[in-house]
């Protein structure tokens, strides 16, 4: 155990210290980080997490005539002797900006004669926020909703773009501040690409448009969808909460959720909202999917992913990379695709009946399925599914399937489809047809 200063002790120092985690150290004071004398250090996106101290100042003391300057600092779990998180003694200063201060006893102390100056700080879960001459501009309370390591940011959090600007270009992973560009920054160390969460009210009789944040798209929420004044809010994702199995995640995921008034869930409506989702080539290309057509939005509904596409006023808008659908029901939403491509197929008349052969172009394919229909544009619903199925014959090598069926008169047409683990299904092939005909002798 130290005196001072568990994880670093400055004095008469005017160090930089960037992009650090200090951690689970004990001291008799500033159990994370002591500065004493006349130091006078930048802080810049550290984080102070699970230190202890006996005395004062868990996370940080600041002693002597020092000033210390932090800029994006995270102070969370940290705990001990009078339960500050940080104390500035007796003629001492600190500034911070754009900290989040999560889960002590006491968050800030200043002593008399201290001088603490807090600008845009998130305070969540202390039993008390701060003690003292604090100066303080830009509070925000709410939650800070780290990810289980105890200090990235996660979705929904409260210091998602709410920093101000301080010229800090990165953060502590060394990752670009602000994400996206031209956004205000994050609070605390980490920088997050994910965006705040969005909120609108839908009258009773009123349509109302939300627009979703960094591009992502839009909710049309029409009048009569709701018989009570409805909060909608969409809480962005950094990837879906529940395993995609063979599906390829291609970079949105979302949840919606409406409440009424009094906070209360609404899950029914008495109409459809429309919901449009955009993306980039850059999106499924990144993810391995083969073709843009195999994108989907799917919903959660419990137990496994629903694709949406095809459905009544839905599409799939390949030429500006969007996605609408019209819904009813509200859940959490991701965009993924397919990774397996469609096979190309041929006929061929063979000795038993129609030969349609395919080479297997990739690996992840567990069985070839193949339907019959009698009309030109049939699709796999109204198609008949032939057996039995194919079984994939490794990459490079040809698969073939022979139908004996044989009706005079009677043409018929062929797609084929792979299906890889969790049944994912790639992209209907091309058709292909055996037509049949007689011909008669002298006949013109």
């Amino acid at each position: 155990m130290a005196n001072n200063g568990g994880g670093v002790y400055l004095n008469d120092s005017d160090a930089t210290l960037r992009g650090n985690i200090i951690r689970d150290n004990y001291a008799a004071n500033g159990g994370g980080l002591y500065v004493a004398g006349d130091s006078r250090p930048a802080l810049v996106n550290n984080v102070l997490l699970a230190n202890r101290a006996g005395g004062a100042g868990s996370a940080l003391y600041v002693a002597g005539s020092a000033r210390p300057v932090l800029l994006h600092t995270t102070l969370a779990n940290n705990s001990g002797g009078d339960g500050s998180g940080v104390y500035v003694a007796a003629g001492a200063a600190a500034v911070f900006t754009n900290t989040i201060v999560y889960s002590h006893t006491l968050g800030v102390r200043a002593a008399a004669g201290a001088t603490v100056t807090m600008a845009n700080t998130l305070w969540d879960a202390n039993a008390s926020d701060f003690a003292g001459a604090v100066g303080e501009t830009g509070r925000m309370t709410g939650p800070a909703a780290f990810a289980a390591d105890g200090y990235h940011l996660g979705p929904g959090s409260v210091a998602l773009e709410r920093g101000l600007a301080a010229g800090v270009s990165d953060d502590l992973d060394g990752e670009s501040r602000p994400q996206p560009a031209g956004t205000p920054p994050d609070l605390g160390a980490d920088e997050s690409p994910l965006a705040p969460p969005v909120a609108t009210v839908a009258p009773p009789a009123t349509a109302v448009t939300m627009t979703l944040p960094h591009g992502a798209g839009e909710l049309a929420l029409p009048a009569g969808l709701v018989t009570t004044a409805t909060t909608f809010t969409y809480t962005e994702l950094l990837t879906p909460t529940e395993t995609t199995g063979a599906f390829a995640f291609a970079g949105r995921s979302f949840i919606l959720v409406a409440t009424d008034a009094s906070g209360n869930p609404v899950t029914t409506f008495s109409a459809g909202y429309t919901l449009t989702i955009n993306y980039s080539d850059a999106d499924w290309q990144a993810a391995g999917i083969p073709a843009e057509e195999n994108l989907n939005l799917y919903y959660w509904n419990g137990s496994a992913w629903v694709g949406l596409l095809p459905c009544a006023g839905c599409a799939l808008d390949t030429v500006n990379n969007r996605i609408t659908v019209v819904l009813d029901h509200l859940t959490e939403f991701a965009l993924l695709g397919n990774p397996l491509a469609a096979p190309a197929v041929t006929a061929h008349k063979g000795t038993g009946g129609v030969e349609l052969r395919w080479t297997q172009t990739q690996a992840g394919v567990v069985r070839y399925e193949v339907y019959r229909g009698t009309s030109p544009y049939f699709t796999l619903a109204a198609g008949q599914k032939l057996s039995p199925d194919v079984t994939p014959p490794g990459v490079g090598s040809q698969a073939t399937f022979t139908d004996p069926f044989s009706a005079p008169l009677t043409n018929t047409y062929y797609l084929v489809v792979a299906v890889g683990a969790g049944e994912a299904q790639s992209p209907a092939s091309n058709r292909v047809a055996a037509f049949h005909f007689t011909l008669t002798p002298g006949a013109q």
